[in-house]
């Protein structure tokens, strides 16, 4: 009799569960990739909508393909100041009116910059999707820019970027970009810098809103209670146009080590490295290589350095893509005397990686921990409505069904080829806390 020692049993099982699985979530989202309606209006404007007469509630977003990667070089941080402007009030609307009528629904309504895009979401009960939609599209259409608030906005990002700087955490991420991409676009803070949000004018904040915000620089996104035909109506009113944006590749260039000395209790360590931009056919293998090796509480890192050693509280691997470019970094927090064992368990893994790949349960767990993640995204109109405007932006409006076949097709093979791809190329390495650059290169 042979004895299947428990740990090979156990891979096997999750193996072919995993294997099984796949085919039941790739038909549990062909529906939604059948329901998706897609119009271009008359203004450019694109209209994207994944209607659920299910649904008690609408998720809305205008998303415009233009980040804080696209300010002028003498306005770092203007998309971002622009966000803020738009919830000054409209032509027609203070705030206030604004905030009360969403206020008043129960619903929510937000925006996000990035490096490539800005967004506009909002959330309400299904029965003030209409009242929601034309809200949202005039407060992007029809800022009215007073004097007053951009002053006011001034000092509220001053505070915001300052937040930054007191922020262990967020600081070591600003510092991580500004060397992955060094003296690039790409590298800039997304909330802009100290003298160049001073010298922010309403000018450069015009200049941009009439480029972008209309025509073909837009995406309307929604999902749940939504009538794709009225939809498309009141988007009518964001305007023609849209820019041809002229965006510089990022060059070679990277920042080996940066330190920022601070006198608190841990060292936020971040680790850098180029990765692959948004369509580039290895996005799915990194993904895997990252979950396997930090992303989520099976990974190696967190399995060896907080459940076996206690040597940080939080501990992961994870990848920013963008349309020419792209970054993959490991983060974590952990005390000064424990950052040398650290950092060589972090050696270790990804010499392991590169040398042997993942095995059959690494991956397979990888496999479903991504799959799954689509498919119970699906569930909230929130998530939907992002996904979609996401994809327009980045991806070609893939659908769903596009991500699982791509997770499903990632091999050890192609694992250890991105590790050795990835992790073969220069780190930056940057480290805030109470240490000094010899700590870190010595």
């Amino acid at each position: 009799m042979v004895v299947v020692p428990a740990a090979v049993a156990v891979a096997a099982v999750v193996v072919n569960v995993v294997a099984d699985r796949m085919a039941q979530r790739s038909a549990a989202v062909d529906s939604v990739d059948d329901r998706v309606r897609s119009t271009t209006l008359d203004n450019g404007v694109r209209v994207i909508s994944d209607p659920d007469p299910s649904s008690v509630s609408t998720s809305l977003s205008v998303w415009v393909a233009a980040g804080s990667r696209d300010d002028p070089s003498h306005a770092v941080g203007a998309a971002h100041f622009l966000e803020h402007m738009m919830f000054k009030g409209t032509t027609a609307r203070t705030s206030h009116d604004i905030n009360v009528a969403i206020e008043a629904t129960g619903g929510e309504l937000n925006a996000f910059t990035s490096r490539e895009h800005t967004a506009y979401l909002t959330r309400v009960p299904a029965d003030d999707t209409e009242l929601a939609a034309r809200l949202l599209v005039e407060l992007v259409a029809q800022p009215r820019f007073h004097p007053e608030d951009l002053e006011v906005e001034r000092d509220v990002i001053l505070e915001e970027l300052a937040m930054v700087g007191d922020t262990p955490d967020d600081l070591a991420a600003t510092l991580l970009a500004e060397a992955v991409f060094a003296g690039h676009p790409l590298g800039w803070e997304t909330l802009g810098r100290t003298d160049t949000l001073e010298a922010m004018d309403m000018e450069s904040l015009r200049l941009i809103h009439s480029a972008n915000y209309g025509g073909t620089s837009v995406i309307v996104a929604a999902a749940g209670a939504v009538d794709h035909d009225l939809l498309c109506r009141v988007s009518s009113g964001l305007g023609d146009g849209g820019a041809e944006l002229s965006r510089t590749v990022p060059t070679d260039a990277l920042d080996m080590v940066t330190v920022e000395h601070r006198d608190n209790e841990q060292v936020q360590l971040n680790l850098g490295w180029r990765g692959v931009p948004s369509r580039h056919p290895d996005r799915f293998a990194v993904a895997i290589l990252l979950q396997i090796l930090g992303d989520g509480p099976s990974s190696r890192l967190y399995r060896k350095i907080r459940d076996e050693r206690g040597l940080a509280y939080s501990v992961f691997s994870s990848q920013a893509r963008f349309s020419d470019s792209g970054m993959v970094s490991i983060s974590l927090g952990t005390g000064p005397d424990d950052l040398g064992a650290c950092r060589e368990i972090i050696a270790t893994e990804i010499a392991d990686l590169k040398a042997n790949g993942p095995t059959d349960e690494e991956l397979a767990v990888a496999i479903g921990s991504m799959s799954g993640a689509v498919v119970l995204s699906l569930e909230d109109s929130g998530q939907r409505m992002a996904r979609l405007g996401m994809s327009a932006l980045l991806d070609g409006l893939r659908p769903p069904s596009d991500s699982l076949r791509g997770y499903a097709a990632v091999g050890s093979d192609d694992v250890r080829r991105v590790a050795l791809d990835v992790f073969g190329s220069p780190c930056a390495t940057v480290a805030v806390g109470p240490i000094s650059i010899q700590d870190v290169t010595g």
